[in-house]
């Protein structure tokens, strides 16, 4: 089992890798010798977990490892409810919608949808972004636990991604207070230039928020757009959507119970 679990880590580091990988990188990585590395590497070749370039000799993740990863969304109950609202969603605002969830301190963008007023970013299914970053990274981030929010907002490497990031802790505490004030979070320019985004919480049948639901859009267009009909169309689809997982109400929207009241 110690085998296992030290080949899987050797896995893992291409997670974070933004390109492919030497040997000499893996073992820093690691941190175990060279010779061991080459030896996993070698097995995760020949399982085609990995694939090695065979004139730079260095490695990336291989098709196997994407047919395993493809398997999460087949199976999802989440991915089957999600992906009908979300098409929907393009439909009602030209936008193109993603799904994603919190993996320790970055957020993953697990599913997209794209739509006419696309644009290429950080926003493609498998994207792990700095929970900070990103307005799906910054929901989930305010809809923790009280003690664990305050945790990760004591801890969290605040580096920027850009230069509009948010990098302190009181700048981003008081937009996770709005966020939940208002129910939507919305970013310019700070996981990526020129990308602006939206996202909203997804429910479940305790009231918790595991997804958050956003549309991406190319930032010029954001002085153009009708930010509250944007909202709108994204609270919608994530009232279906929550109530779909078993919801007992969504409370943000013009139909949610805080407009009600």
């Amino acid at each position: 089992m110690k085998s296992l679990e030290t080949a899987l880590n050797v896995l893992k580091v291409f997670i974070d890798a933004d390109g492919d990988l030497s040997v000499n990188e893996v073992v820093e990585l690691v941190d175990l010798n060279k010779s061991h590395v080459s030896k996993i590497l070698s097995t995760l070749r020949n399982a085609g977990m990995v694939e090695q370039d065979p004139v730079t000799r260095r490695y990336s993740v291989g098709v196997e490892a994407f047919e395993l990863g493809t398997r999460y969304i087949v199976r999802s109950q989440e991915a089957r409810d999600a992906l009908p609202v979300m098409r929907q969603l393009v439909t009602a605002c030209g936008h193109s919608a993603t799904l994603s969830i919190l993996r320790g301190t970055h957020v993953l963008h697990i599913m997209a949808v794209e739509g006419p007023h696309y644009i290429d970013g950080r926003w493609r299914v498998g994207s792990r972004l700095p929970v900070h970053g990103t307005s799906a990274g910054q929901v989930l981030l305010a809809w923790q636990p009280e003690a664990r929010r305050a945790s990760l907002l004591e801890t969290l490497d605040l580096r920027p991604l850009t230069e509009k990031t948010i990098t302190r802790r009181d700048r981003l505490a008081t937009v996770l207070d709005d966020i939940r004030r208002t129910g939507c979070a919305v970013t310019r320019g700070e996981s990526a230039p020129g990308l602006a985004a939206l996202a909203v919480p997804v429910f479940d049948a305790r009231n918790e928020v595991l997804l958050a639901l956003g549309v991406v859009l190319p930032d010029p267009l954001f002085e153009t757009v009708d930010l509250d009909q944007l909202r709108e169309h994204l609270f919608d689809a994530s009232r279906t959507l929550s109530l779909k997982r078993g919801a007992p109400d969504f409370p943000f929207g013009s139909g949610g119970a805080a407009a009600a009241k």
